[in-house]
């Protein structure tokens, strides 16, 4: 992962929105830096669990950050499911203060 193109000096000499995508690459970045890991050991429990009598395979398209597999010993019905999302969250600060930001995602959420 190439650490340097989210240097200090790099969030601060950005506007907000290039700050908010460059946390937004850190982001992606450190979910893929990590996926590996993170798949070795959720394969061992879903080995494990397929030692115990599951059938596990994966069932949609394996992605970092979004594993997600299933026993369907018939198809369309489906026993035991289990998935691993794994979130990554990056911010960097802006002009607002912290109080303009909490007013600006209540008013999202109404």
């Amino acid at each position: 992962m190439d650490v340097e193109k989210y240097s200090k000096q790099r969030f601060e000499s950005s506007d907000a929105a290039s700050a908010r995508e460059l946390a937004d690459g850190l982001q992606d970045d450190v979910v893929k830096e990590i996926h590996d890991a993170v798949y070795e050991a959720f394969l061992k429990v879903i080995e494990a669990l397929n030692d115990r009598g599951h059938k596990l395979t994966p069932y949609e398209e394996i992605r970092p950050g979004d594993l997600s597999f299933r026993d369907e010993p018939v198809e369309g019905q489906w026993c035991l499911r289990l998935a691993c999302d794994v979130v990554i969250s990056a911010g960097y600060s802006d002009m607002r203060t912290a109080d303009e930001i909490e007013a600006e995602i209540m008013k999202g959420s109404n």
